[in-house]
């Protein structure tokens, strides 16, 4: 089936965040492809914003307060009326309940919902209800598909597709020198670094107890902690409790990503659980950074093997490969670089073709 198809991608998040950029890449894509793409989101979302005056695309805000509106699923059905849509898919658990309200009102089109999380789905009689309504999920790792087996869903209705990597975000726009010199890291200074949201399941507490553990005995690091969260203030009284404070630098949200990846010497990934297809740590992969990273599953899908990985919530375990580790990144670098294609595993094109290869089956079995 090679037919154009018209679909409605609905999305909940108020945020910019990593799946409202992967909506963004896919609903582009299908776009230039000449397919029809209505992106329903929250009024004043910064998704709407970015895709508005895309060609043949519509963008549609909905008051979305609290996950069973009635009115937003009505005023979907309503821009349903009288279209040709082949499908629906839903990128937010809240986005799946409104599309199958929607459904109730009129057509009802295939529906195709994301998970991009391995935490387990609710376990409340609604959500154990909720989890049956999409004819198709689209699990982005082999860990998230076998979470939702386990919770429930049938393993002949989940398709993985890999979330793909920001080409935006793959070209420093600073030099080394540059970026070092902006955040006052000495030559002689191992850089170690995280980008993540501040958040317990993210692990930052066992990173700090790691460094905690070595502060003393090893030579010049700092740690440069990306991103912002609700654990921020918990971690900033961690680091100062531990005595890490002058090494360790808390440098909010930011855009320059690949800029800050360019200053590192070594890049860490502590989290505990959660991950589907984690993008932070696939872009400091393709920039070629020595890699340290929690073993969890999702972790081995991208590519790293078993020098790269520490036991899950062990500290004791990390501060002893972080201590390996700061003695020689640079030979690290160098062979991560070569051994490592992850640029080419995790394109866009590849995340749009087999997009609409979910589509195209559920359509033609319609």
């Amino acid at each position: 089936m090679t037919e154009r198809l018209a679909t409605i991608q609905i999305d909940s998040g108020s945020e910019m965040r990593g799946g409202q950029r992967q909506l963004l890449f896919l609903s582009r894509g299908l776009a230039a492809l000449g397919h029809r793409v209505l992106v329903v989101t929250p009024v004043d979302a910064p998704l709407a914003a970015a895709l508005r005056g895309v060609e043949r695309m519509e963008v549609v805000e909905l008051p979305m307060r609290g996950e069973l509106s009635l009115r937003a699923a009505g005023s979907l059905a309503k821009s349903m009326r009288g279209e040709r849509i082949d499908l629906i898919h839903a990128h937010t658990p809240h986005a799946i309940t409104l599309a199958h309200l929607s459904r109730r009102f009129g057509r009802r089109p295939p529906l195709v919902a994301h998970r991009r999380v391995a935490f387990p789905l609710k376990r409340n009689p609604f959500a154990r209800w909720k989890r049956h309504w999409p004819d198709q999920w689209i699990a982005v790792a082999g860990a998230v598909r076998d979470q939702l087996v386990i919770d429930g869903v049938d393993q002949s209705r989940i398709s993985v597709v890999a979330s793909c990597l920001d080409p935006g975000r793959r070209q420093p726009r600073r030099t080394r020198v540059e970026m070092r010199a902006e955040l006052g890291l000495p030559s002689d200074t191992i850089a170690i670094g995280t980008v993540g949201h501040l958040a317990a399941h993210k692990g930052h507490r066992i990173l700090l107890d790691a460094l905690g553990r070595f502060r003393q005995s090893s030579g010049r690091w700092i740690l440069c902690l990306v991103g912002d969260g609700e654990l921020r203030s918990d971690l900033v009284s961690q680091a100062r409790g531990l005595g890490l404070e002058p090494r360790v630098r808390f440098l909010g949200w930011r855009e320059d990503v690949p800029d800050l990846l360019g200053a590192l010497d070594l890049f860490v990934f502590p989290s505990i659980s959660g991950e589907g297809s984690p993008a932070a740590l696939k872009e400091a992969l393709a920039a070629g950074l020595p890699i340290l990273a929690s073993d969890l599953d999702a972790h081995r899908e991208v590519g790293l093997g078993k020098e790269d990985l520490f036991a899950c919530g062990r500290a004791a375990d990390l501060a002893k490969k972080l201590s390996r580790r700061i003695d020689d990144p640079e030979s690290f670098r160098r062979r991560l670089a070569v051994e490592t294609p992850v640029a080419g595993r995790f394109t866009v094109e590849a995340l749009i073709e087999q997009t609409l290869a979910v589509y195209r089956r559920l359509v033609s079995d319609r």
